[in-house]
C-alpha cells in the first residue's frame, strides 16, 4: 500500500498486525501511532496473555478493530513532521486514517454490501513419513535398537496406542503405516462473512453518515471463531459566524468463544498434529477415553503429547472487547487566511477474558480456570490556529497550538490451577491455596505546545 511500510499479520483473522515504517527504530517497540479522524488509538503488539502453562494467546491490536469499509484515505508520517504533531509517541511514525463522511449536495443514500471469503492452506509444512517416533509409543517382540523409530510402510508390526485386544486382553501388534494428510484432515475450511450497511445524506447545513458492519469468522482450526460488530456515525453541521461543528463516533464489539493458541507452545493443537507420522488424526475425534469423560483425554502417547482435538475443543480462550472512540471538533474561519480549530477526542476499551484448561492437559494434569480484565482510557484536547500569508511569490503558513493528553489503564486477573471438579469452570472449583489475584493500574498526563512554520516559493509565470 505504501512504499517503505512493512505489514505482517502474526497469525489468522483477528490476530495482531505489525506495521513497520521504513525500518524498525527500536527492538522493543517499533509500531507506529494510529490516528483515526484525529483520535490516537492504542496499537501495541503486546495484547497477548498467557494463562496456565504453555497457553499464550494473541487477542489482536487496535488496527484490527477498524472497519475497512469506513476508511476513505490513509497517509504515513515519519520523522520531524510526525514528532512535531504527536510528540514522542510518533517516534516510529504515524499512520493517519480518515474515515468516510456524508457529502454536501447529495440526498439520502443507502448502500449494502456482503462478502464471503473461504480459507484453505496454500501449502503444508514438509514432514518426514519414513520412520515412526521411537520405542515409547511402540513395543517390539524382538530386541533391537529402535530409539530412532522403525521404518514405516515396510510391513513392520508393533503394539500401538489403538491396537485391538486378543481374547486374553493383550494388545495385538498392527502394521506401522504413515499418514500423510493429518494436517489437511485436521484443519477445516475457514469462512469469513462480512455485511456492511451504510446510510448517508445531507441537508442545507448538515451532512451525515451512519454505517453498521458485521463480521463472523470460522477459523481454520476447529472450534476457533471471531465475531465483530461495529457501528460508526459521522456528522457535520454549519453554524453561524463561519463555525462548523463535526463529530465522529465509533463503537466496536469483538468477541470469540475461543482464540487459537498458535505459537510454539504445548497448547497449540497444530504442534500436537505433527507429533508422529504413524497415526491417523481422525481416530482422535472422540477426544475422551470411554467412561473417563472430562477426566482423561484420548491420546496416542499419554504424558507426552495431547490430542489436538482435545486442545482445540476443550482448552479455550474466550474474550469480549468493547471499544468506543471518537471526537468532537469546532472549526472557525476567523478571517480570510486565518483559521482555528478546537477538538476533543477519546479512545477507551474494556476487555474480559476467560480461559478454561481441562483435566489431563499434559502441562497441567488437573487443569485450571482464569478470569482477566484489561481496560484503557485516553482523552486528548487540542487546538490549532493557522495563518496563511501571501507575500509576492511566497506563501507563508504559520501554525501554533497545544495538546493535553490524559491516559489511564487497569488490569486484573483471578484464577489458578488444579480444578477440584473436572469440567466445572468457576473460581470456586480452584482451591483457595492455588488462587492467584493480580491488580494493576497506571495514569499519565502530558502537555505539549507546537509551532509550525512553512514557506513556499511560487515561480512567476513567464510572459
Amino acid at each position: 500500500m505504501f512504499r517503505g511500510v512493512s505489514i505482517n499479520q502474526t497469525s489468522g483473522v483477528g490476530s495482531s498486525i505489525s506495521n513497520i515504517i521504513r525500518g524498525a527504530a527500536s527492538l522493543k517497540n517499533n509500531q507506529p501511532l494510529f490516528v483515526v479522524d484525529g483520535v490516537p488509538l492504542a496499537n501495541s503488539l503486546a495484547n497477548v496473555s498467557e494463562k496456565g502453562s504453555g497457553n499464550k494467546v494473541d487477542y489482536g491490536n487496535a488496527i484490527s478493530d477498524i472497519n475497512p469499509d469506513d476508511i476513505e484515505s490513509m497517509s504515513v508520517l515519519k520523522g520531524p513532521s510526525a514528532a512535531a504533531l504527536y510528540g514522542s509517541r510518533a517516534g516510529n511514525g504515524v499512520i493517519l486514517i480518515t474515515t468516510k463522511s456524508g457529502k454536501k449536495g447529495k440526498g439520502l443514500g443507502v448502500s449494502f454490501s456482503t462478502s464471503n471469503v473461504f480459507e484453505k492452506p496454500y501449502r503444508y509444512l514438509d514432514f518426514h513419513y519414513k520412520y515412526a517416533n521411537g520405542e515409547r509409543p511402540f513395543q517390539l517382540d524382538e530386541a533391537s535398537a529402535y530409539w530412532g523409530g522403525l521404518p514405516l510402510d515396510v510391513g513392520n508390526k508393533a503394539v500401538q496406542w489403538n491396537s485391538p485386544l486378543d481374547a486374553n486382553g493383550q494388545p495385538i501388534p498392527t502394521e506401522l503405516k504413515s499418514y500423510k494428510d493429518n494436517m489437511k484432515n485436521f484443519l477445516q475450511t475457514g469462512i469469513t462473512s462480512t455485511n456492511n450497511l451504510t446510510v448517508s445524506g445531507s441537508t442545507d447545513k448538515a451532512t451525515y453518515r451512519v454505517s453498521y458492519n458485521n463480521m463472523s469468522n470460522r477459523g481454520l482450526i476447529p472450534n476457533s471463531d471471531l465475531y465483530r460488530n461495529s457501528l460508526s456515525s459521522a456528522l457535520t453541521f454549519d453554524m453561524p459566524k463561519k463555525v462548523e461543528l463535526s463529530t465522529n463516533i465509533n463503537f466496536v464489539r469483538s468477541n470469540s468463544n475461543s482464540r487459537p493458541q498458535t505459537s510454539e507452545r504445548d497448547a497449540n493443537p497444530l504442534q500436537a498434529v505433527y507429533y508422529s507420522p504413524s497415526y491417523d488424526v481422525r481416530d482422535l475425534k472422540r477426544v475422551w477415553k470411554p467412561g473417563r469423560e472430562e477426566i482423561e483425554q484420548l491420546t496416542i502417547a499419554p504424558g507426552e503429547t495431547d490430542n489436538p482435538y482435545f486442545l482445540a475443543k476443550h482448552l479455550t480462550n474466550a474474550y469480549v472487547r468493547d471499544r468506543l472512540y471518537g471526537n468532537l471538533r469546532l472549526d472557525w474561519t476567523i478571517a480570510p487566511g486565518l483559521t482555528a480549530f478546537i477538538r476533543y477526542s477519546h479512545d477507551m476499551y474494556d476487555e474480559d477474558r476467560e480461559t478454561k484448561i481441562p483435566w489431563s492437559y499434559k502441562s497441567m494434569a488437573k487443569g485450571g480456570y482464569y478470569l482477566e480484565n484489561v481496560g484503557r482510557n485516553e482523552g486528548n484536547a487540542d487546538f490549532l490556529i493557522t495563518k496563511n500569508i501571501k507575500a509576492g511569490a511566497f506563501d507563508i503558513n504559520i501554525s501554533g497550538g497545544g495538546n493535553i493528553m490524559r491516559q489511564k489503564g487497569n488490569s486484573s486477573a483471578l484464577g489458578g490451577r488444579d480444578l477440584s471438579v473436572p469440567g466445572l469452570y468457576n473460581i470456586s472449583s480452584v482451591p483457595v491455596t492455588n488462587r492467584v489475584v493480580t491488580n494493576g493500574s497506571y495514569k499519565k498526563s502530558d502537555l505539549q505546545f507546537v509551532r509550525i512554520g512553512f514557506f513556499r516559493f511560487q515561480k512567476p509565470a513567464l510572459p
